[in-house]
């Protein structure tokens, strides 16, 4: 995956989570991955690519436990064309 398609994945995700209300001190699933998702957004490419490749892995596995995409749908998330 290339950062530019790294981008692409956080911004279509932050977009399917902008509904969701994060609460201070929630400790929900998903309040905690939308968290994740804005300060990889603010990530440049070079400093954190490993942790920003980490942090999706968890991401995608919330998003699949919570029923918000499956696995199908995120591999084609992931694809770059």
């Amino acid at each position: 995956m290339t950062f530019t398609k790294m981008q692409e994945v956080i911004d279509k995700y932050l977009l399917a989570m902008a509904a969701h209300v994060v609460e201070k001190d929630s400790v929900c699933a998903l309040c905690h991955v939308k968290w994740m998702l804005m300060e990889m957004a603010n990530w440049g490419p070079t400093n954190h690519w490993d942790k920003l490749n980490r942090w999706l892995g968890f991401v995608q596995g919330a998003f699949w436990c919570e029923d918000v995409f499956s696995i199908e749908e995120m591999k084609t998330h992931n694809t770059v064309r």
